[in-house]
């Protein structure tokens, strides 16, 4: 007893060979399909890259152009000549104190100092840089931080300082007290 069996076949598609030998034969206006869908990638590759050179090129020169000051990479700029130290300047460096604010929060205030001397004073300033390091702590400690923000105040501590030192010193010793660095954290 046979029977028929009917079998289910899926729809697939088998590849059409024909369809291949069509892509490789010449369209009327002079190519292949594939060369036609190829036409447009290699247009749009070649504005990629060259929209990505012209954008780093033009990036390159706007920063070099901004970090020489205005002038082109190939222009040669002069070097920096040091000014030449004036007579009669002495710096007194790092000092780092803690203050308070008032609040009663800890502040750190780190600065530097240079001091404008009359002539010929320099070694008896430098004989006693002990002391008036150890002054100008004392001097700085009694203010609070926020208050040596304010350019009154910053004044009125060097006439202080300058006074101390002119106590210590003598008054033909120190002509100016400049703030070379002062930062308060």
């Amino acid at each position: 007893m046979a029977k028929k069996v009917v079998l289910d076949k899926l729809e697939m598609e088998e590849p059409d060979l024909l369809s291949a030998e069509k892509a490789a034969q010449p369209l009327e206006e002079g190519g292949t399909a594939a060369d036609k869908l190829a036409l447009p990638w290699r247009w749009v590759s070649i504005l990629a890259v060259s929209l990505l050179l012209t954008g780093g090129g033009a990036s390159y020169w706007w920063l070099a152009v901004k970090k020489a000051g205005g002038r082109a990479p190939g222009h040669k700029i002069a070097a920096a000549v040091p000014l030449p130290r004036r007579d009669g300047l002495v710096d007194a460096k790092d000092f780092i104190l803690t203050l308070k604010d008032d609040k009663g929060n800890g502040r750190v205030m780190v600065c530097d100092l240079t001091f404008e001397l009359y002539d010929g004073q320099e070694v008896r300033f430098k004989k006693n840089m002990l002391a008036i390091r150890k002054i100008i702590y004392e001097k700085v400690r009694q203010k609070q931080a926020f208050s040596l923000l304010l350019p009154e105040k910053k004044s009125a501590l060097k006439e202080e300082l300058n006074a101390e030192l002119g106590n210590l010193l003598g008054k033909d010793v120190v002509k100016a007290i400049y703030f070379s660095k002062f930062v308060i954290l």
